[in-house]
């Protein structure tokens, strides 16, 4: 926009110019004295222009050094962009088209299942007042940002559904994208990160755990991931365990290392097999759905997140429906997780 009106008191100032020659070559005497009485204008013009030209050069220095230097607590309003709108982090190929990855059932003898989170549910009740009706199995992922979702999460739990909390962290994007004053960021301290993690886990003490952006990149830093799990562990004091729910197989097997080498025996880790945006196409909710099904079946278990904001609400109904006759249960992430971990436990037993 700046640069925009500078250039346009250039072209202003220029055109005014031209007549002026103009009728000092012609000896159009009004022409020219009216150009004279003006010519206090065009040198205001001229100092509006490079009054702008400052604040613009002003401005970019500005916004270059202010992403590079220390931040503070953030105090300011807050902007929050629904994780909906992050890319889907599923493993679904662009050529893919439904064709199973690996049907031939591990050696678990367990029955194939599938976990499904509807996240990011709080901030528009009216429109999330559809997920009241799925099954009792289906997770319900509230948003901290939420309005009073303390009691959002105590009427889901009222109603019979196992609930866990998003807990923000930094996205590759920041400080373009700002997921607000609950945000885990690097360049906070321990104590900064400790405060905003501990007050989204005030939120309620019924949640199962928490769950986080897929495109984050806070857990990157080896020492603000251990602080996290430490104080993970220390909220959930007279639990036996506490999901921490991730998408990244690599950051979990840290994860498992970093509780079991610091003892932190109640932080456990499970990975979101499938993450779908809320503007994914009906062709690709489709292919994400056959993906899901094909490593329950292969794998024994999968855990497939979608946000509550979709666009498709009607196919999600219409998918579980049919999941029992494709030879796949439908449980809570709970149920999964001890499903698995005492068939693990079999097979050590076995060995």
């Amino acid at each position: 926009v700046i640069i925009a009106f500078d250039l346009f008191l250039v072209l202003v100032i220029v055109i005014r110019r031209i007549l002026f020659r103009t009728a000092m070559e012609n000896l159009d005497l009004k022409k020219v004295d009216r150009h004279l009485n003006h010519e206090d204008y065009d040198k205001l013009h001229i100092y509006i222009f490079w009054c702008f030209i400052i604040v613009f050069i002003v401005a970019g220095v500005f916004l270059f050094f202010n992403d590079t230097k220390e931040k503070t607590e953030d105090k300011s309003p807050i902007s929050i962009l629904s994780p909906a709108i992050v890319p889907s982090t599923n493993e679904v190929s662009n050529d893919y088209e439904g064709e199973a990855i690996n049907t031939v059932q591990e050696k678990n003898n367990i029955e194939p299942a599938i976990s499904l989170v509807i996240a990011n549910l709080g901030l528009n009740k009216k429109s999330d007042e559809w997920v009241y009706n799925l099954p009792k199995e289906v997770v319900l992922g509230f948003s901290p940002y939420a309005d009073e979702v303390s009691g959002l999460i105590d009427e889901a739990d009222r109603r019979g559904y196992e609930t866990i909390l998003h807990i923000p962290m930094q996205p590759a994007n920041y400080p373009f994208v700002n997921l607000g004053p609950y945000c885990l960021l690097d360049s906070f301290d321990d104590k900064g990160n400790i405060s905003r993690t501990d007050a989204v886990l005030a939120k309620s003490s019924k949640i199962k755990g928490v769950y986080t952006n897929p495109d984050e990149v806070f857990t990157e830093s080896e020492n603000d991931l251990k602080t996290f799990l430490n104080e993970l562990n220390f909220k959930s004091i007279g639990r036996s365990k506490f999901l921490f729910l991730y998408h990244d197989e690599k950051v979990i097997k840290q994860i498992d290392s970093y509780a079991k080498s610091l003892g932190l025996p109640r932080v456990v880790a499970e990975k979101i097999d499938i993450s779908v945006s809320y503007d994914v196409d009906l062709k690709e909710l489709k292919k994400n759905f056959q993906y899901a099904e094909s490593i329950a079946k292969s794998r024994g278990g999968a855990i497939i997140l979608i946000y509550s904001d979709t666009n498709y609400t009607d196919h999600v109904f219409e998918w579980l429906s049919k999941l029992s006759k494709n030879g796949i249960k439908l449980i809570p992430i709970d149920t999964l997780f001890k499903r698995s971990r005492d068939h693990d436990h079999k097979e050590e037993i076995l060995l």
